[in-house]
């Protein structure tokens, strides 16, 4: 938006394995800790009508935007925002994560499957305990309020996934192997 206002997404399926109502639910804290925001739902799932009336019953309908699937969301959503967050109670190897920090993303992301080896807490993302509602909502309000420590989050973390998750690492990587 035009004034300022941070826009936080989520891409994810709509399913209970994601989280979303925990997301919700943080949103609301930030929202009465006056903090300003945006935030893109970008996925579709079984969930999004529940998710739709929780916006509701909790007075979000006019700072949550349900978009719906959007092809090639991480090349055509990513950019608008200001930073990505994933909820989920459990993954394995997120890719979405990857792309967020290959689009130079402040994240707010759960511990859970590979999160804690792909990011470092503080250093290029923010780590909370899955179904943390309350650290999701300060840790989310800490990037709201500090322009400089999303941008600082976001640039190393696209510096890592350069230099550690990329196709040239990858080859570089199983040459190694082969030699």
């Amino acid at each position: 938006p035009a004034d300022g206002t941070p826009v936080i997404c989520s891409i994810s399926t709509l399913i209970p394995q994601k989280g979303l109502e925990d997301l919700i639910s943080a949103m609301a804290i930030v929202r009465d800790a006056g903090r300003r925001f945006r935030l893109l739902l970008i996925g579709e799932g079984r969930l999004r009508g529940a998710l739709q009336d929780l916006t509701s019953r909790l007075g979000l309908q006019d700072s949550i935007q349900f978009l719906g699937w959007v092809n090639d969301a991480s090349r055509r959503a990513l950019p608008a925002c200001d930073i990505f967050v994933q909820s989920s109670h459990w993954e394995a190897m997120s890719v979405v994560i990857l792309e967020a920090m290959a689009a130079g993303k402040a994240i707010v992301a759960t511990k859970v499957g590979e999160n804690t080896r792909v990011l470092d807490d503080g250093v290029d993302g923010l780590l909370v305990t899955p179904g943390d509602v309350d650290g999701m909502a300060q840790a989310l309000c800490r990037l709201i309020d500090d322009p400089s420590l999303r941008q600082r989050l976001g640039a190393a973390a696209q510096r890592k996934v350069e230099e550690r998750f990329s196709v040239a690492h990858m080859t570089e990587a199983y040459e190694r192997v082969y030699e």
